[in-house]
């Protein structure tokens, strides 16, 4: 009988075992689906964020060429909206003017101070937009902004600094909402 019990195991335990290693193959692929998925969307936050940098840089690259080429020139002035008039629409839009042209022999006249000949210098205002006709037109710091489009933060709080640009929204441009800066905030571009 001693000699019948070590040379027959007993019959459940290579079920036991089986089971056992089902169970920890099992949660082993779990672990790899969930290490997988957060991978891949670690990748796909990864192309996000190049892209909107590649954006970011090619506005500033735009913004930049627009700098130079309005404002350039040595004959070339630049002054915010409101010394157009104290109740304007945009006050903190920035324009560009011809500037006089300078003569040891004559200065300025009166006359090239006058509303007139101010507007008549205008080269246009310092923004994006979608329509450079306009941006190029004195008239546009009067208009009022379309929508403001907040880029960072909520306005009114203190813990986050918030910039809130008056823009029109580009056609084709779909609002997103943006949680790295605030979860709870606007919808941002």
């Amino acid at each position: 009988m001693i000699h019948d019990f070590f040379h027959h195991p007993k019959r459940g335990f290579v079920l036991v075992i089986t089971l056992s290693l089902m169970i920890l193959l099992t949660v082993l692929a779990v672990g790899m689906l969930s290490l997988s998925a957060i991978a891949l969307r670690a990748t796909g936050q990864g192309n996000a964020m190049a892209i909107a940098r590649s954006n970011a840089r090619l506005a500033l690259m735009l913004a930049i060429g627009d700098l130079q080429k309005n404002a350039g020139p040595d004959q070339s002035v630049t002054a915010r909206a409101d010394v157009l008039d104290e109740n304007i629409a945009n006050p903190q839009i920035t324009g560009v003017w011809k500037s006089w042209e300078i003569k040891a022999t004559a200065p300025p006249s009166p006359t090239e101070y006058e509303k007139t000949a101010r507007d008549a210098k205008f080269l246009g205002w310092l923004v994006s937009g979608t329509d450079p006709v306009k941006t190029a037109q004195i008239a546009y710091a009067k208009q009022a902004p379309a929508s403001a489009v907040t880029l960072w933060g909520r306005p009114g709080t203190r813990r986050v600094p918030s910039v809130v640009v008056h823009a029109r929204r580009r056609p084709g441009v779909r609002a997103t909402r943006s949680r790295a800066a605030d979860p709870t905030g606007p919808a941002t571009r």
